[in-house]
């Protein structure tokens, strides 16, 4: 549970210190999320900060972790699902190759929490964190 509270904090403020600092602009990801989406921006930001951690995490440290892990030890698992993890989080928040070496990062102390808590549970709560942070950095930066 330590890990998990640490890994939300870390995660979630250093969100707010990228933002704070780099101040990027963010309209970019209104051509695949709109902030609207569903009607107005809380449904929309809740939605997704609920559903898109469970359906990633299921793919990354649920399906490719055990498919790596069935392999290779679970630190090969954790650091290839890490690195595809980050890779495939170019295009998000934060943006280009800095936010895919962050999300590498993130997905890697992720993994490690899959692995300590021994289920997903923790991790898509952990990921959710991070994820209701984003929204609330986009709807407040506009």
């Amino acid at each position: 549970m330590g890990w998990a509270i640490l890994v939300a904090l870390v995660s979630s403020g250093a969100l707010v210190l990228y933002q704070l600092l780099l101040a990027p602009d963010l309209t970019y990801m209104n051509r695949y999320l709109p902030l609207e989406l569903l009607g107005n921006v809380a449904l929309t930001a809740v939605t997704f900060s609920v559903l898109n951690p469970i359906l990633e995490e299921v793919l990354f440290r649920g399906i490719l972790f055990q498919a790596f892990a069935a392999y290779w030890s679970w630190h090969v698992a954790a650091v290839a699902t890490a690195v595809v993890f980050g890779a495939g989080h170019v295009g998000g928040y934060p943006p280009g190759i800095i936010g895919g070496i962050l999300a590498s990062v993130y997905g890697y102390a992720l993994a490690i929490l899959r692995h300590r808590a021994n289920g997903m549970l923790l991790v898509v709560l952990v990921h959710a964190a991070a994820d209701a942070t984003i929204m609330g950095i986009r709807s407040h930066a506009g």
